[in-house]
């Protein structure tokens, strides 16, 4: 085996070790970005329901109290 066909499979094998690094740097780049969006989408959501939990207790107590 020469040394031109030895450096010029190694470079092959680095080249297609770095679209694969390349590739599960994309997908996990992507799936974090689908956690933080739903996570937010979560976050929002429950502030929504606490604020609509805490009028219905106001509400709950005026009645309570005009009786």
């Amino acid at each position: 085996m020469s040394l031109y066909a030895a450096v010029s499979s190694t470079i092959r094998f680095r080249s297609c070790d770095s679209r694969r690094n390349g590739f599960a740097l994309v997908v996990t780049v992507s799936l974090m970005v689908l956690l933080t969006l739903v996570a937010v989408g979560l976050l929002t959501l429950s502030t929504i329901t606490l604020r609509g939990a805490s009028r219905e207790q106001v509400r709950a107590q005026r009645v309570f109290v005009e009786l």
